[in-house]
Parts: structure tokens; C-alpha cells; sequence
């Protein structure tokens, strides 16, 4: 088990199994923990809902959520199924917002946003046979403080790469962006850094169009898909319609927000552990 900043960890948790209302239920003992479960089964449709309550005392970005199943037929996951769930994304946005509380607000009331220290929130998970038991622990924890604690080293190297490959996109548009912008004659930049960004990702599907041992944990791999979604980005913020400001002066400013949102993800990153190498 590898523990960041002294972040706390998961503990094991005991359970034992009532039925009631056509449902399996599943009551654990109280034990305090970062991210407590429990859960119930759920036979129509076959749902497995699991209750999760944040009582590490600080907000979580992240986390990986471990099922291992019994099923009604004898058959049983030996290494169980992860379950990934990040919301940086929405600690962007608060952090970048006019109004960050505002923002806050919206995501608890959508179920989307960060998991606050002290709430809870439900996960369901469609499940194609009948479940007579699960065990379903939160192995992999990040917080909004930047630490973080794990005790499932594969589905942490997942995270963490998809962390940092976020990272290496929004840098790539950025340095596209300034490379446009460099040249003052041009009043239509935008054309310039979508070419660059068009190479970038011609170049991304090239090199890993066969698959390579490790590359699940190469933050360049998925790259191509991630430069997709950036480069639609930037072009609506540049198309959308605002009085008394040219391309250029919209293109900066996207650039700008960039480079805030550069700030936010970095110390979230992790950029001093290699995915590929950790746990070795």
C-alpha cells in the first residue's frame, strides 16, 4: 500500500446479509474509514447500487471503487472489476469560475460534482446476472489537497495516467495557441493552431495505431481522442458571439483560461511519479 501525504486509507469492512422488500441488502460494520460502502442488489432491473460516504474529512476529486461478485449461479469474480470515477474536471471549472460556489451548487444538485467531505452519493452498476454477495471497497482516493491514497496500484497507475494525459492535452492546445498567436499579422490565427493540433493528432494515431506492452500507462497514448474534444472546445469558445472583440483578442483569451486551467490540474498530477514505472 502506497499512502501520499499522509493521506488516510481504506480499511476492510465486515458485512453480513439481510433480505427484505425483493432486494438483497447489505449492512457493514461502522468502522471509520476514508470512503465507507455498502449496497444492495437490486433483482428488477438488476442493479447493484452502491452507497458511498465520504468520511475522510476531505473533499475527494477521485476515486476507484473495487467490486467483486458472488452470483447466484456459483460463479464469482476472482479479481473483480474496477470502477473509475474523476471529477477534476469539476474542480476546474470551480476554481476558474466567476462564481465558484454557484458552481458547487450546480454540480450537488446534478450528482456530478465533487465528493464533499461528509456527503454521500449512490453508484449503480448494471449487472447482466442475479448477485447473491459483493465486496466493494474505494482502493484508490484522490483529494482536493492534492493527496492521495491507494491500495490497488493498477487501477492507480489508470487514474493517474488519465490525469496527466489530461494534463499533456491542455498543454499541446496552449502551446498551439501561443505558436499561432506569435505571428501579429495574422488576424486569423485560429486556422494555424487547429493545424498544428490536426498534426499533433495525425502523428498520436500513427504511433500507437499497434499496441505497445505498457502503453495503458503512457499518457501520450490516448492523446489523439482527448485533442479531438480540445480542438471543438476551442472552436466554439472562438466562434461564439462577443460584442467588440476580434479572433485574435478571442484566442487569447482562450489561451488565457488555458493556462488557468494548467495552474488547477499540474499539482493534481502527480508529474513526479512515472505511471509506467510505479509499483515496480
Amino acid at each position: 500500500m502506497r499512502i501520499a501525504k499522509g493521506a488516510p486509507f481504506v480499511l476492510p469492512l465486515l458485512a453480513f446479509m439481510t433480505e427484505a422488500s425483493g432486494q438483497m441488502q447489505v449492512q457493514k460494520q461502522v468502522q471509520t474509514v476514508p470512503v465507507a460502502v455498502t449496497w444492495n442488489y437490486y433483482p428488477q432491473p438488476k442493479s447493484l447500487v452502491l452507497h458511498l460516504v465520504n468520511n475522510s474529512g476531505k473533499d475527494i476529486t477521485g476515486f476507484n471503487i473495487t467490486t467483486k461478485n458472488k452470483y447466484a449461479d456459483g460463479m464469482h469474480d476472482r479479481d473483480g472489476s474496477p470502477h473509475f470515477y474523476d471529477m477534476l474536471r469539476r474542480l476546474v471549472e470551480i476554481q476558474t469560475a466567476k462564481d465558484p460556489a454557484a458552481v458547487v451548487r450546480r454540480d450537488q444538485e446534478l450528482g456530478n460534482g465533487i465528493f464533499l467531505a461528509g456527503a454521500t452519493r449512490d453508484v449503480v452498476l448494471p449487472e447482466a446476472k442475479e448477485i447473491s454477495d459483493t465486496e466493494a471497497v474505494a482502493d484508490v482516493v484522490f483529494y482536493a489537497d492534492t493527496s492521495f491514497g491507494e491500495q490497488n496500484t493498477d487501477a492507480f497507475k489508470l487514474m493517474l495516467t488519465s490525469r496527466q494525459g489530461q494534463l499533456l492535452t491542455v498543454k499541446k492546445v496552449n502551446g498551439a495557441i501561443e505558436n499561432a498567436l506569435a505571428d501579429k499579422a495574422d488576424d486569423h490565427p485560429t486556422a494555424a493552431a487547429e493545424a498544428e493540433l490536426t498534426k499533433l493528432s495525425v502523428t498520436s494515431a500513427v504511433e500507437y495505431a499497434t499496441f505497445k506492452d505498457g502503453q495503458q500507462y503512457d499518457p501520450e497514448a490516448r492523446i489523439q481522442w482527448r485533442l479531438q474534444i480540445e480542438m471543438r472546445n476551442l472552436e466554439s469558445y472562438v466562434q461564439s458571439e462577443q460584442k467588440a472583440t476580434t479572433e485574435r483578442d478571442r484566442l487569447t483569451q482562450y489561451g488565457e483560461y488555458l493556462k488557468k486551467e494548467i495552474e488547477v490540474l499540474t499539482p493534481h498530477c502527480h508529474l513526479e511519479i512515472t505511471p509506467s514505472q510505479y509499483g515496480k
